[in-house]
């Protein structure tokens, strides 16, 4: 891949050194018929035209720029209704030219055509996403589109409001604004976007020339333009047009972001335009973007995409130093004095930019929304979200922004005092009191300002730690650590000389098929704890050991690093830790202090302590409730956090009401993108679910997987949990052969991320298990099982809640595969573990409970499995309810055992029972209603209860007609159970009415009508 862009950007450099008509020859020979190659140049040659100005560009042989400017500027053709005037724009694609609008509507308008040559199917594809994009949005700092058409040649054009204004840039230097009136401009800027962001269209191509400044009233109005090429995310728009093609780069080098630069075209997101923004606001600040415009492309190509995806641009204040202050932009910042200016800059305004122009699109402001709030925090001297919540720096922002009232308060203080002297000598001393509160208070400013800079040194320190942790990447080291394995071993083969060629190609390829069963992500993990994690925690304790709050953080970082990458018992220590540092030097209602006691109830639950978790999590969801308030985001958070865990224990009705309280405070609060959003969305649909309210379930488990397929990668953590909660809703509704492919997506991609023994893949290895099985795959579904049910007992202990789950589910696949003995064994432990760690009445201890009942049935153990299958009833009554879908499973399963034991009166009593109430209280979808029908209706006929038998089959068919369909097994399964009644009524002399109603079914399953045998 590298040799293909150094080839591109070489013949690229080449290229545009020569005059255009000279180009396509030249790419023709030196590409030799690669089509692919030579349309990746192209693509290049003409996003050059767009980004360099006309004197850049050389001159055809024969003609001046003079001559070239005269014929570019004929107008292509009439079109109805407008009168060209004048060309005013051109890019890649169209040229834009002012037009009188002559009816019905005389005005001056801009209108965007379709240039020569130009309009193949994938560019007017193109154009008419940018006319879709800009028809969607309504918004006074977006230029509006007015109307849309074909030339008479059939070249689509469209009709826009005419911005008559420079670019934002420029105008803001030749009316010599100051920081706060740019910053102001600014702000409208990121409002548009916004709107934009919220129509589902991505500019791209954010830079000054985009964003006009025109004025109203004397007022500036900034105007952005140019959405030609818009992503849309919106789904209609995506599915009819294709904006990137493979490879191609869409934007201007100088404020495209780093996935821009790759130019896949396939994982841009609104967080491309943060990037763009955040160049703007830099060249605001400074007068000259992050990279020189002509340096990018001086560079050449690959060099280039290197600079934008690697580099990390200097701090707006820092850039200042190699740029001439005495420039107009920034003695216009500054109103004539450059020397301020670096100052100005200094602190909140670097935050700000360089927290947009973050290289990981996860670290930048989610939103244009979010970015206006902390310009909007700056301009008010509040603390922003960009810089670091130190107590210096929180103090300097109260001394600016209540500076009167505290010389005010000295004042004050000091009359009061000295006014009892005399009031000539009081009003000296006042005097005196006020000049010297003016230089304590810049004392203390100075103070202030000197104690946040080693903050902010300490600051980076950890936040450098928390960037290194975050982004480690354990699938791409083990990657690196086989390659390199195997690389190491083929040169140790090679050196021996002794072995023949076929010696040295059989040894090599046994040592590959043994490094198929290595788990290398595990490997990789080890080695990190041993050589990373565990290094780390003592240069910490040593190297921190006057400074705990740092000391604290650094531990916290290493903690929830840990826990992410599943290694749930190295990361209780410095968990811990870090909480008991943080109560002892921020006290136990301290926000900071409560969010590490929410990240230690996390890690208790994933380890199965759900006791110890449920008391860290409504510690701090109490505490930060107290400290925050219930509309904080982080109070929020934790509590969904604490709704999990109540949803795992059975108590749903408070866990319903937290992630509901949640769910609606997240959104209101973040918005509906955010990953905590997300997060609390996914748990709402699991408690309805639980529950048994698919229903209302389903629509919070699909948008929360549509939200991950938008903002975040495939692999992300959060989205392998919404493709595996949706799987799992799937599957609960009888969808199977939908749910498999999910299943299957979330499984292989987690053993590649994040290894065979992370919990979450365990989960994943442990559903695929069950949907076999639910698809009569017994066979297929054993290796499933066995791996989910080893690994966990392996890594979590044997009374860990995932192992007596992963223990259950391995019994019940081995009864049906007729391996009772070993199936009854792992029964009691999942029964017996499963009471021990969450008493009787839970439903893990119940479904347990259920499991080993039948499993006694099948070994002849009946009086043990009846008397535990009524007790299991009788639970599930009092803790669910008459009509929750496990009660009446409860049921199904007495009736069943009773009916095995020849007690078909009482067990046909149960099982109408059963059926009755499944039919008032479950979804027709459900396909286990067709099920109780058809027991009860079995139990009627062995006790040839004709009609009752028919009315319960006829049941049974209707319910499997509901949620299986015609042509299913288990409903032509009824039809036949329906002829075999007939057959035993017409047998018991029944009349020659039920011979007729056994044609009308015989004729349902396409069987012919004969009469039944004697």
């Amino acid at each position: 891949m590298d040799d293909r862009f150094r080839r591109v950007g070489e013949l690229f450099t080449r290229a545009r050194q020569l005059p255009p008509d000279e180009r396509g020859r030249f790419l023709s020979e030196q590409c030799a018929g690669d089509t692919e190659l030579e349309s990746d140049v192209r693509a290049l040659l003409a996003q050059d035209v767009v980004t360099r100005s006309p004197l850049d560009r050389p001159a055809v042989a024969g003609m001046s720029i003079g001559d070239m400017a005269a014929q570019s500027a004929e107008p292509p053709e009439e079109i109805e209704r407008y009168k060209l005037l004048q060309r005013i724009g051109e890019g890649g694609f169209g040229s834009v030219w002012m037009a009188d609008q002559l009816e019905p509507i005389k005005r001056r308008v801009a209108i965007k055509i379709i240039k020569l040559g130009m309009d193949t199917r994938q560019v007017i594809a193109r154009f008419e996403a940018e006319r879709q994009a800009l028809a969607l949005m309504e918004h006074p700092n977006i230029a509006r589109v007015l109307d849309a058409g074909s030339t008479r040649s059939g070249r689509p054009y469209f009709a826009m409001e005419l911005v008559n204004g420079q670019p934002i840039t420029d105008y803001c230097n030749a009316a010599g604004l100051d920081v706060p009136a740019r910053l102001q401009l600014f702000s409208k800027v990121c409002n548009a976007i916004h709107h934009a962001h919220q129509k589902g269209i991505i500019h791209r191509d954010i830079k000054p020339s985009n964003v006009l400044i025109t004025l109203h009233d004397g007022e500036p109005v900034p105007k952005v333009i140019d959405f030609g090429i818009a992503k849309a995310t919106n789904a209609e728009l995506t599915q009819r047009t294709l904006f990137t093609e493979h490879r191609q780069m869409i934007g201007t080098p100088a404020y495209m972001s780093p996935e821009q630069a790759e130019m896949s075209g396939l994982d841009i997101d609104t967080r491309s335009d943060i990037y763009s923004l955040g160049v703007l606001l830099y060249e605001l600040l400074t007068g000259a973007p992050p990279f020189d415009s002509g340096t990018l492309l001086e560079a050449g190509f690959v060099e280039m995409v290197r600079i934008i995806r690697e580099q990390e641009p200097p701090k707006p204040s820092t850039r200042l130093s190699g740029l001439n202050l005495s420039s107009p932009s920034a003695l216009a910042i500054r109103n004539g004095d450059p020397r301020k200016l670096a100052s100005a800059l200094r602190g909140d305004l670097d935050w700000i930019a360089m927290k947009c122009l973050e290289k990981d699109r996860r670290r930048r402001y989610g939103s244009a929304t979010d970015l206006l709030r902390d310009i909007e925090r700056h301009l008010k001297h509040e603390p922003v979200s960009a810089g670091p919540p130190t107590t210096a720096y929180t103090l300097r922002k109260f001394v600016r922004r209540h500076r009167g009232p505290v010389v005010a308060g000295a004042l004050i203080a000091g009359v009061v005092v000295l006014g009892i002297v005399g009031t000539t000598w009081g009003l000296l001393k006042a005097l005196e009191e006020r000049a010297r509160a003016n230089s304590e208070a810049d004392r203390a400013l100075l103070a202030a300002e000197q104690a946040e800079t080693k903050a902010r040194e300490l600051d980076q320190v950890a936040s450098f730690q928390e960037e290194q942790l975050a982004n480690i990447n354990v699938p791409l080291a083990a990657t690196r650590l086989r390659t390199d394995l195997s690389l190491r071993v083929r040169e140790a083969l090679d050196a021996r000389s002794g072995l023949s060629d076929n010696q040295r190609e059989l040894r090599w390829k046994g040592f590959e098929s043994s490094l198929r069963g290595v788990d290398f992500v595990g490997a990789t993990l080890k080695l990190l704890d041993h050589n990373v994690f565990d290094s780390a925690q003592d240069s910490i304790k040593r190297r921190f050991a006057t400074q705990p709050l740092v000391q604290a953080r650094l531990l916290q970082s290493i903690a929830s690093a840990m826990c992410g990458l599943g290694m749930l018992d190295e990361a209780l220590v410095p968990q811990q830790e870090a909480v008991r540092i943080r109560r002892e030097q921020l006290g136990e209602r301290d926000a900071v202090t409560l969010r590490s006691v929410n990240e230690l109830g996390t890690l208790l639950d994933l380890r199965g302590d759900i006791d110890g978790a449920e008391k860290h999590y409504r510690e701090a969801a109490d505490g930060l409730r107290e400290v925050l308030g219930e509309a904080h985001p982080d109070t929020l958070y934790a509590m969904s956090c604490l709704g999990v865990l109540l949803n795992i224990k059975g108590e749903y009705t408070e866990s319903e009401a937290l992630q509901r309280a949640a769910l609606n405070g997240l959104i209101a609060a973040l918005g509906r993108d955010d990953r905590r959003t997300v997060t609390a969305m996914n748990n709402l649909g699991t408690v309805l679910r639980k529950m048994n309210r698919a229903a209302d379930a389903e629509p919070y488990t699909r948008e929360a997987l549509e939200i991950c397929r938008k903002s975040f990668a495939n692999d992300d953590p959060l989205t392998l949990t919404a493709i595996s909660n949706l799987g799992v809703h799937l599957r609960s509704q009888g969808q199977l052969t939908e749910a498999e492919p999910l299943y299957r997506e979330a499984l292989e991609t987690r053993r590649r991320v994040l290894g065979d023994e992370h919990p979450d893949t365990l989960t994943s290895i442990g559903n695929m298990g069950g949907l076999l099985s639910a698809l009569d795959k017994p066979k297929e579904a054993e290796p499933y099982y066995r791996e989910a049910m080893e690994t966990r007992r392996r890594t979590l202990g044997e009374n860990h809640r995932q192992t007596l789950i992963a223990t259950s589910n391995m019994s019940t696949m081995l009864r049906t595969l007729g391996r009772n003995d070993e199936a009854l064994e792992l029964a009691r432990r999942a029964y017996d573990g499963s009471r021990a760690l969450f008493g009787e009445d839970h439903a893990q201890s119940l479904t347990a409970a259920a499991n080993l009942a039948s499993l006694l049935s099948s070994v002849g153990q009946m009086e043990e499995a009846e008397s535990l299958t009524r007790d299991t009833l009788e639970r599930r009554k009092r803790t669910l309810g008459e009509g929750h879908r496990q009660t009446i499973i409860s049921l199904s399963n007495l009736a069943a055992l009773l009916e095995q034991q020849g007690k078909l009166q009482e067990a046909a009593g149960i099982a109408g029972d059963a059926a009755a109430r499944a039919g008032r209280a479950l979804p027709r979808t459900d396909s286990a209603v067709a099920g109780f029908h058809a027991m009860h209706a079995s139990l009627l006929l062995q006790l040839d209860r004709f009609e009752e038998a028919e009315r319960a089959g006829e049941a049974a068919y209707e319910a499997g007609l509901q949620s299986d369909g015609e042509g299913h097994r288990k409903t032509r399964a009824s039809a036949s159970f329906m002829i075999t009644l007939y057959d035993r009524w017409i047998t018991a002399d029944a009349g020659a009415e039920v011979s007729s109603r056994r044609a009308v079914w015989k004729a349902r399953l396409g069987q012919p009508s004969s009469p039944p045998s004697p």
